[in-house]
């Protein structure tokens, strides 16, 4: 990174006296003024040798968090495909400046949860001399220093565009894979091989079609009804992007009322823990984890709510090549600006086995081959009523969901616990090495099938992923989390209301979001601070 040294502070101060002296004055310094360039702050020689040091550790200790990659040339932001396409659309100073606040929080969000895995060793040689003994004062020195670097850069006239052309996060095709597997002749033979498959293992819609060994569903949440969804929906919005940024309560009420049932026809899935130097599923303990993120829908972020679930193998019925340690789904929704669904979709977690329900009240599916990614569209979503949740059949070994229906809620059926996706991406008692890898990956849950579909461009393809890192076409180029996955797909029969209706003034929620994140308050490493989990006692207090 270029940047300039020096800083120009001006005083004017104007005594009494007759105003032709004022004016002539005042005239006098407006003429020195045009002479002189404004010059950029100096960047002090202790923020960038903690930068650079804090790049070589968490680099040497292989705790890179993979989920939004740094920007070459700025490595004090970060960028995922939604920050990448709202870039797309700021159209004024006021979005950009917006814009890259939010790339330089979501650097720190991580870059704390990088240093949490950190060596005590490591982390000292980050602190010289001792004389920063507190966590929490060294991540808000952290936080100055980014502030600090990116005041420096802004001065470039062109900084934002130089900024955008420096984000990449097409990171898990690879141009050389498909050079070297002779793509153009091979992905015809897959392409047809996965039409066979899909045909061959579809999903029913509505209907029984497997032996249901046992049922796993939500604790029921607070009733809410299609006035109140919309009014929350309203009320996390921020400006000026129109994005989402919910309070606890209204986060715990859309993700309990949204939940699907899961009827399993054999294994249980459950939460991740470590058992020796592998990492297991404690089937006794059901939790699906859960995260938010947006698609944009005509221009506009639509909410998209994700549910996870770990199994830990997958084997027999589902091919031999595909077999392995840990598996598991994301069930996600889409939902309208009222609130109702307009698509249910999933993946597993290797980002393989993509289909999506589609709800035909609210949108009609584009024509076949609009797109270089042709999505498996394996019917009409069930009509779900307020009391029912979407309940997705899973068959027992493949992990394959086989179908999808409605369901009631029912007292007598085990339930699952809900708990943050991020937990699985943090420091914690039970997490103390990473669980997503710095490429992404789970360790140990590689396929086979990498040797032989690599022409396909995906590496490691098969093994677990981590969000933001799952491809999920062998044939062409697509991710679960691109905003835009969902709009070249399908067409909103609706018109998109005015922003006015869309949005709630709420006061200063994104510069509170941004204090926390400056206050170096982030997910804390036990051992170095004695808070309790808020997910994990609620949790606990509610079973």
């Amino acid at each position: 990174m270029k940047r300039s040294t020096g800083r120009i502070n001006k005083r004017v101060f104007l005594d009494g006296g007759c105003l032709f002296i004022v004016a002539l004055l005042l005239s006098f310094f407006t003429a020195g003024c045009a002479t002189i360039s404004p010059v950029p702050p100096k960047i002090s020689g202790e923020c960038q040798a903690l930068w650079h040091s804090m790049e070589d550790v968490i680099t040497r200790e292989k705790v890179r968090d993979s989920y939004a990659p740094l920007l070459d040339g700025y490595d004090y932001l970060r960028a995922d495909r939604f920050l990448l396409a709202l870039g797309q659309l700021a159209h004024s100073s006021r979005e950009e400046h917006a814009l890259i606040e939010q790339m330089r929080v979501l650097d720190l969000q991580r870059r704390y949860l990088e240093l949490e895995f950190l060596s005590d060793s490591a982390l000292a040689d980050l602190i010289p001399d001792g004389t920063i003994a507190d966590e929490g004062v060294f991540k808000r020195h952290v936080a100055s220093c980014s502030a600090e670097l990116l005041q420096a850069d802004r001065r470039d006239p062109d900084y934002f565009h130089k900024v955008m052309k420096a984000v990449n996060t097409d990171q898990d095709y690879s141009t050389l894979y498909r050079i070297l597997g002779l793509y153009p002749v091979t992905q015809l033979y897959v392409g047809h091989r996965i039409k066979v498959y899909e045909d061959e293992h579809p999903v029913l819609v509505g209907a029984q079609p497997l032996a249901v060994k046992r049922i796993i569903e939500p604790r029921a949440g607070r009733p809410l009804s299609a006035k109140r969804i919309e009014l929350i929906l309203r009320n996390g919005r921020l400006k000026p992007f129109l994005n989402f940024q919910f309070a606890e309560q209204e986060l715990d009420d859309l993700v309990r009322h949204y939940s699907p049932v899961f009827e399993l026809g054999g294994d249980s899935f459950g939460r991740i823990s470590k058992s020796g130097a592998r990492w297991q599923v404690d089937e006794h303990d059901p939790v699906v984890y859960y995260y938010l993120s947006h698609a944009l829908i005509q221009g506009i972020p639509a909410l998209q709510i994700n549910y996870v679930i770990w199994f830990n193998e997958r084997r027999e019925p589902a091919p031999w090549y595909t077999a392995g340690h840990l598996d598991g789904m994301n069930v996600r929704v889409t939902l309208d600006w009222q609130g109702r669904p307009l698509v249910y979709d999933s993946i597993g977690n290797c980002g393989c086995f993509y289909f999506g329900l589609l709800n035909d009240d609210l949108v009609v599916q584009k024509p076949q081959g609009h797109t270089g990614f042709s999505p498996r569209i394996a019917g009409l979503l069930p009509r779900i009523e307020p009391s029912n949740h979407l309940s997705v059949q899973v068959e027992s070994g493949s992990n394959r969901v086989v179908g999808v229906a409605t369901r009631s809620l029912d007292d007598e059926n085990q339930k699952y616990r809900l708990l943050p996706y991020a937990l699985l991406e943090r420091h914690s008692g039970e997490l103390q090495t990473k669980f997503f890898d710095e490429d992404g990956y789970v360790d140990d849950t590689s396929r086979l099938e990498r040797y032989f579909l690599f022409p396909m461009g995906i590496p490691n393809i098969g093994a677990m992923r981590q969000r933001g890192r799952q491809p999920i076409t062998l044939v062409g180029r697509a991710y679960f989390d691109d905003p835009y996955l969902l709009a070249d797909i399908l067409v909103v029969k609706a018109e998109v209301p005015a922003k006015n209706k869309l949005l709630k003034s709420r006061k200063k929620r994104q510069s509170n979001l941004q204090r926390r994140v400056e206050a170096g308050k982030s997910m804390s490493r036990p051992g170095r601070s004695r808070r309790t989990d808020k997910y994990e006692r609620d949790e606990d207090v509610e079973q």
